[in-house]
C-alpha cells in the first residue's frame, strides 16, 4: 500500500511532466516560441470567443435592436458587422496575451488587403454601400423602387445584397453598389401611399361621362385603393382611328 509521501511524489512527478511537455517548444512564429499550451490556449479562447460573439449578437439583434424598432433587415446586417468586430477585436486580445509577436500577422494582413484590392473588389464595394445605406437609408424594407429595368417591393436588405420582390412574384437579388452608383426611384420613401396611374382605353362611341363615374367606383370597391384621396379619371389623349 502507498504512503501519503508516495502518492504526493507521484502526483508532483506526473505535474512536473504535463509541465514540460505543455511547455516544449514546437516551433517558432517570428520570434515567439509555439508551444503544446499555446496550441491548447488559441483552441480554448476561440471556442469561449465564438461563443460570447454569438450571445452578444442575439443580444445586441434580439434585444437591444428589436426595442429600438429596428427593422429584421438592418438588424440581422448589424448584428453580423458587430459580430465580425467583436471576433476580429477578440482575436487580438488573444494572440496578444498569448504572446504571439504580430510583425508575421501583420505581413499577411498585407498581404490580405492587397488581394481585397484586387480580387475582392466587388465584394468591398457592396460591403462598404450596404453600410451606407444602412446609415443613410436611401431605401429601407417594404419600399417600391425601381433601381435599372428591376422594379418591385423591398423584402430584405443584408450587407452584400438587397432582395427586390417583383409583381410576378419573382425574387431578385441586386447587389448594394448599384443603389449607390446608379438612379433609383423609391416610391414610397417619405410616404407609404403611392398613386399607381392605369391608363384604361374606351371606344369613341362610349358616353365620357359615363366612364368618369363607373372607374371610381370600380376602384372604390376595392380593398387595397384608399379612400382619401380619392381616385381620380382624366382624359389625357385621343387616338385617331385610321
Amino acid at each position: 500500500m502507498e504512503t501519503v509521501e508516495e502518492i504526493w511524489y507521484g502526483i508532483k512527478a506526473f505535474c512536473n511532466d504535463a509541465t514540460e511537455i505543455f511547455t516544449t517548444n514546437l516551433f517558432k512564429l517570428g520570434k515567439s516560441d509555439i508551444t503544446l499550451g499555446t496550441i491548447f490556449y488559441f483552441i480554448f479562447g476561440f471556442i469561449i470567443l465564438t461563443y460570447l460573439s454569438k450571445r452578444f449578437r442575439h443580444l445586441l439583434v434580439d434585444r437591444i435592436l428589436l426595442k429600438a424598432n429596428v427593422d429584421r433587415g438592418m438588424r440581422s446586417s448589424i448584428g453580423w458587422i458587430a459580430k465580425v468586430l467583436f471576433m476580429f477585436i477578440g482575436s487580438v486580445i488573444i494572440i496578444q496575451t498569448a504572446g504571439i509577436d504580430m510583425s508575421p500577422l501583420s505581413l499577411l494582413a498585407g498581404a490580405l488587403g492587397v488581394g481585397i484590392d484586387f480580387g475582392l473588389q466587388n465584394i468591398t464595394d457592396n460591403l462598404i454601400s450596404g453600410i451606407t445605406i444602412f446609415f443613410e437609408k436611401p431605401i429601407k424594407v417594404g419600399d417600391r423602387i425601381v433601381v435599372g429595368n428591376t422594379e418591385g417591393d423591398v423584402i430584405n436588405i443584408s450587407v452584400r445584397a438587397t432582395t427586390i420582390l417583383t409583381n410576378k412574384n419573382i425574387s431578385i437579388i441586386v447587389p448594394n453598389f448599384e443603389f449607390i452608383s446608379s438612379r433609383v426611384i423609391n416610391w414610397s420613401h417619405n410616404n407609404q401611399n403611392i398613386r399607381f396611374d392605369i391608363p384604361v382605353g374606351v371606344g369613341y362611341d362610349k358616353d365620357p361621362e359615363l366612364v368618369r363615374k363607373v372607374l371610381p367606383d370600380v376602384a372604390e370597391r376595392n380593398d387595397n385603393v384608399l379612400k382619401h384621396p380619392t381616385p381620380g379619371v382624366f382624359l389625357i389623349g385621343l387616338q385617331i382611328a385610321r
